[in-house]
C-alpha cells in the first residue's frame, strides 16, 4: 500500500509551484481560508 506525506502551504508564485512539482509534490486541493484571507494549497507525494 502506498504511504503518503502531505504539505499545506500558500504559494506566492508560479515559480514556487514549479519548484514543488520538481520535488514530487502533487496538488490535490485548494481551499480559501477566510480567517487568514489566503488560499491554502494541499499537496501530497509518496513517502520515502
Amino acid at each position: 500500500m502506498t504511504r503518503w506525506e502531505y504539505r499545506v502551504c500558500a504559494v506566492r508564485s508560479e515559480s514556487d509551484l514549479n519548484q514543488l512539482g520538481a520535488q514530487g509534490w502533487e496538488l490535490v486541493s485548494a481551499v480559501y481560508d477566510t480567517d487568514r484571507m489566503i488560499v491554502a494549497l494541499y499537496f501530497k507525494r509518496p513517502a520515502v
